[in-house]
């Protein structure tokens, strides 16, 4: 047996949302290297759509790939893909995730990469990126109490 993220043969265990395993790093979260990232239990858990399916909606019975509830939660098109794809899920979980247009910067017309930076999100729908959210931060309190804005930053929200 071996972890089906990473690779390494032990210690494993069952992952709760799936039932597949992963590396055991409840001994010592931080792993042999040292960081948390290589933790494939937590990863899986808290940055795929497999797990949040599993922690908001344990008791749906729908699949985490058509879950509407999901992908109201994660809002953005980019962020559902990101959850849904990345390297914390077990290859070819998605056979055919769907397809997104890049969100631009409204200031500065950059790409924006919503699954790994910041990204302010005003309330008409439009994003800006980190470089044009620099307020100073009793104006950013003021814009967050109205609900004018919203801030993600690597998708928490």
């Amino acid at each position: 047996m071996y972890c089906g993220l990473c690779g390494n043969q032990g210690p494993l265990k069952r992952t709760d949302c799936c039932n597949r395993t992963v590396c055991d790093m409840s001994e010592n979260p931080f792993g042999d290297s040292g960081h948390i990232l290589d933790n494939c239990s937590r990863n899986h858990r808290t940055y795929t759509l497999c797990g949040i399916h599993h922690g908001l909606h344990s008791q749906d019975t729908c699949n985490w790939r058509e879950c509407v509830k999901c992908k109201d939660h994660l809002v953005e098109m980019e962020k559902y893909v990101g959850y849904g794809t990345s390297r914390y899920n077990f290859q070819g979980d998605w056979k055919d995730p769907p397809t997104f247009a890049p969100k631009n910067c409204a200031q500065c017309g950059r790409v924006l990469y919503m699954n790994i930076e910041g990204v302010i999100f005003q309330s008409d729908g439009k994003c800006i990126c980190q470089k044009h959210n620099q307020v100073s931060p009793s104006v950013a309190k003021a814009l967050l109490s109205s609900g004018a804005f919203k801030v993600e930053s690597l998708g928490i929200s």
